[in-house]
């Protein structure tokens, strides 16, 4: 049963030590994290970490707003090469059958995803390659317009243009799965309205609980499971917890994630829900945030969007995690608010395989 009320941190904080019922649950369910990035995959040993902590699939964002075709083809090579000199540890998947095989093997899944339409410029034909490349995850827009739509930094937002709108329907045909996690209210809300396959917001957190553009409306929560689609719960603190009157990021623990998922399973169902962690355990080691980091872009000028904090560093994390092992917090936390082990398994990976299997085909 998924507990109804909101008001989870009274019950006890999420950092109590993990149960064995959470230990085993974790370790026996299929985990993907929806959202990673890059960084995980420039330094090796946060990935095989990652899988040691109990990661079975990642879908990684090898390029987004700043690449054209010809940079993220680079990319894609670049970490194709680094998953192959990696082969004791990761392997490389374009298919719910690959991520399953994989872990039959030992291995952690990495699949590649763009979080914004820039490598394809204005050639529907880019879809096709970069699907054949295994990019099978492409986020419409970041947080700016580009020629498909508009990003929640946007100061004029608009629905999906004419081209995005061809864009829809290409990656739909190509098999590629599309997500709207940071886009504009108007581009998201055009973009469930013309979806003919399950629609992703891949790291995205419920506006109702923490007031965001980044954070979906409730009308979106359900219009994205009237597609088939699926929700995944962000990690990170600026969507999950702040003052409504300053915008100042609070501290947040596993019990703030599990909060925003019972949001959600109350509008939809749990089978609407995943993980996008949005966590690089590289670059939460570094104490820096990246050159190309939204922070240092756009948080001094949209803190209604990323909230009022440091641009050069990331806001703790729910209870200061600092890697994917630490994630079996989201487990022992929806355990100890008694949800059924059956829809936390769905919730760690199990949806996101079940609506992938429908996007990608077999």
């Amino acid at each position: 049963m998924i507990a109804k009320e909101h008001s989870g941190i009274g019950r006890g904080p999420s950092s109590l030590p993990t149960s064995e019922d959470a230990r085993r649950l974790h370790a026996d369910a299929f985990f993907i994290d929806g959202l990673m990035l890059w960084g995980s995959l420039d330094n090796p040993e946060s990935m095989r970490e990652a899988a040691d902590g109990g990661l079975n699939a990642g879908i990684i964002t090898v390029a987004h707003y700043p690449h054209d075709r010809h940079q993220a083809r680079d990319r894609i090579t670049k970490y194709k090469k680094i998953v192959r000199e990696n082969s004791d540890a990761l392997c490389f998947a374009s298919s719910v059958e690959a991520m399953l095989a994989a872990r039959e093997k030992g291995l952690c899944a990495v699949a590649f995803g763009f979080q914004d339409v820039a490598p394809i410029g204005n050639d529907l034909d880019m879809i096709w390659e970069f699907a054949e490349a295994g990019v099978k995850v492409i986020q419409l827009t970041y947080n700016d317009q580009n020629l498909v739509g508009s990003g929640c930094c946007e100061r004029v937002q608009g629905p999906l243009t004419r081209f995005g709108l061809k864009v829809l329907s290409e990656l739909e045909r190509a098999k590629v799965a599309v997500d709207i996690s940071h886009c504009a209210n108007p581009t998201r809300d055009s973009a469930i309205a013309n979806a003919a396959a399950p629609i992703l917001a891949t790291h995205a957190n419920a506006d109702a609980i923490c007031n965001s553009p980044r954070n979906l409306r409730d009308d979106q929560i359900k219009g994205i499971a009237s597609t088939g689609g699926l929700i995944g719960i962000c990690l990170a603190s600026s969507f999950l917890k702040r003052d409504p009157r300053t915008n100042e990021i609070k501290p947040t623990t596993f019990d703030d994630v599990a909060i925003h998922m019972e949001h959600v399973a109350e509008l939809v169902g749990p089978q609407h829900l995943g993980i996008g962690s949005d966590v690089c355990s590289t670059w939460l080691a570094s104490d820096e945030t990246p050159a190309e980091s939204s922070l240092r872009f756009w948080r001094e000028t949209n803190p209604e969007v990323f909230g009022v904090g440091r641009t050069d560093r990331y806001d703790p994390y729910p209870d200061n995690i600092r890697r994917h092992a630490d994630l079996i917090g989201i487990t022992n936390a929806l355990l100890r608010r008694g949800w059924k082990h059956s829809d936390i398994r769905g919730v760690l990976g199990e949806n996101y395989l079940r609506v992938l299997r429908q996007v990608w085909g077999h």
